[in-house]
């Protein structure tokens, strides 16, 4: 299936075609505009990521910040798009073997505002601070490493856009419903429509199974685990009072 194929069921969804026609070359321009639209705002919001991608990459001793994003060179680091997000990093030891994964605390806005001497340098940065700048990202290690170690960055997968009407629509179960209805919402206002209530319903619903299945359940703890001494006793979590 292609784009074109998703439009017309687009705009056969909202009345614009009936059942079998193919759209006219302005009104296909105009869904690929808007379908793009979608899909730079989906590729933002973290439960439209499908998954998640661990790249490895080699720093350069003494060089601050590393720089992240489109045509770059080295010791920067070339990708076809900034990350939204940093989700997990990692300085890898490759002088030993097997080489060594050690995890990064990842710093906000706060923490590297509050860091008095940020040119410091050591072999072993234990912090990363990632400044989501445009078109450029900026990882800023701390302290700087002096010596060129792995960098494994945790990132969401992007989600392609499309380059003409005869891309073919690849992406996991539910998306192609999800963004065939979310197109249809979309349409509506260029072409004189009002989004009937099972229209958006119907999309709503589509969005929920894709983001059901990109977000995970949250990690339960207590202040208690482990801890000996004066421990309540069992738990009943469906009436919340004692087993």
């Amino acid at each position: 299936m292609t784009f074109q194929d998703i439009a017309n069921d687009a705009l056969t969804e909202i009345q614009v075609l009936g059942a079998g026609e193919t759209a006219t070359a302005e009104d296909s321009a105009l869904a690929l505009t808007r379908g793009n639209y979608i899909m730079d705002e989906w590729s933002a919001r973290e439960p439209f990521a499908y998954s998640v991608q661990f790249t490895l990459y080699t720093l350069t001793a003494n060089h601050a910040p590393h720089l992240i994003g489109p045509g770059l060179l080295s010791p920067d680091f070339a990708v076809s798009q900034r990350p939204v997000k940093i989700e997990g990093a990692s300085l890898v030891l490759t002088s030993s073997t097997p080489n060594v994964d050690v995890p990064l605390n990842l710093r906000d806005d706060d923490w590297w505002k509050n860091q008095r001497v940020k040119s410091l340098t050591s072999s072993i940065p234990t912090d990363l601070y990632y400044s989501p700048d445009w078109p450029n990202g900026s990882l800023n290690l701390w302290p700087i490493p002096s010596v060129s170690y792995g960098l494994r960055l945790e990132t969401w997968g992007l989600l392609t856009q499309f380059a003409a009407l005869t891309t073919t629509f690849s992406m996991p179960p539910a998306y192609r419903k999800a963004f065939m209805l979310t197109l249809a919402e979309e349409l509506c206002g260029p072409f004189g429509k009002t989004p009937s209530p099972m229209l958006i319903l119907k999309a709503r619903e589509a969005r929920k199974a894709v983001q059901g299945n990109n977000s995970g359940s949250p990690r339960i703890a207590t202040a208690e685990a482990g801890q000996g001494g004066n421990i309540r006793g069992g738990f009943n979590w469906l009436t919340g009072g004692p087993a």
